[in-house]
């Protein structure tokens, strides 16, 4: 599927920076990119090793920037935790797209 196609969506990312006070993070600028939302729900391990349930699994291109403490918005302005990214390569060894659960 040509990436027009499959990126027909965009979310927002904001960096994340620093941890402030009362665990709440500082983040920088955001940056919106193009994403392919999926709602779906699913048991998977977090960070911790603990048994969590996904919400949606979002498609990124592989160039995009992102880590698991950055802050996500989707379309329509809803911020989700990250759960978990995984990197999915191409047959030349190049970054295709990022896959985030949330």
């Amino acid at each position: 599927m040509p990436p027009g196609a499959f990126f027909v969506m965009s979310v927002t990312i904001e960096p994340f920076i620093i941890a402030g006070d009362q665990g709440r993070g500082t983040y920088g600028d955001a940056v919106k990119t193009k994403a392919r939302v999926e709602d779906v729900a699913f048991s998977t391990r977090d960070a911790s090793g603990e048994y969590v349930m996904t919400k949606a699994r979002v498609y990124i291109p592989g160039t995009v920037e992102i880590g698991t403490h950055d802050r996500l918005t989707l379309p329509g302005g809803v911020q989700c935790e990250i759960i978990s990214i995984a990197t999915a390569y191409d047959g030349r060894g190049r970054a295709s797209h990022k896959v985030v659960l949330i």
